[in-house]
């Protein structure tokens, strides 16, 4: 059996009151016109018909802030970063290497950025990501990623996806040009470069997935 809407039971409400004669006179228009009843079923009516006001989508179904890695499997992750609040915009800093020293047990330095003068920065705690700003739920766009690998800085874009993971869109010029990355939660302790723990980091758990 088939379920009446709200819409189409005022709509027999209103036809039944006027079949019977519910509807009063009305001098000014020489006619007659529905009675109160009749009228605010009829505004009833309206009111459902009018299609529902959009409302504002606020806040994330996903914290971003805390630690990602660059590669759901162990073996291939290189690189931790932990994005954070920089003063209303979401910046990111590497706090773990897989390879934070060099063979000669020297910590590894950001010897291929253009800039000379910075090439002896360590790579150990370099702020990779800077002015992202939200932009939609989820998103947050017109920020820029350095890559210490090329010493190149790519404007970028990075979304939370449905299961949990980070997307980012990294990019020269156009985003039909670049590369798309996904970065995760870790699923293990992880020490900084300095062999220090990381308390702000997010840990993936069976049981909260992610």
């Amino acid at each position: 059996m088939n379920a009446i809407s709200p819409l189409s039971l005022a709509a027999t409400s209103i036809r039944r009151n006027l079949a019977v004669g519910f509807v009063s006179p009305c001098p000014q228009m020489g006619k007659s016109g529905p009675p109160p009843f009749a009228l605010l079923l009829m505004l009833l009516v309206f009111a459902l018909a009018l299609p529902a006001p959009a409302t504002a989508e606020t806040g994330d179904a996903r914290d971003i802030y805390g630690l990602w890695v660059d590669h759901k499997l162990r073996e291939k992750q290189k690189v931790a970063v932990l994005i954070e609040d920089c003063g209303g915009d979401l910046c990111g800093r590497i706090v773990w290497l897989k390879k934070a020293v060099t063979a000669n047990g020297i910590p590894k330095r950001d010897l291929k950025n253009s800039d000379t003068a910075l090439r002896q920065r360590p790579l150990c705690g370099l702020k990779v990501m800077n002015g992202f700003r939200q932009t939609k739920k989820n998103t947050w766009s017109e920020g820029h990623i350095y890559n210490p690998s090329s010493g190149k800085i790519l404007n970028s874009t990075i979304s939370l996806l449905q299961d949990g993971s980070l997307r980012i869109r990294a990019y020269l010029g156009m985003p039909l040009f670049g590369k798309t990355l996904q970065w995760v939660r870790p699923q293990e302790n992880l020490l900084r470069c300095n062999d220090q723990p990381i308390r702000t980091q997010r840990i993936i758990t069976t049981d909260a997935g992610r």
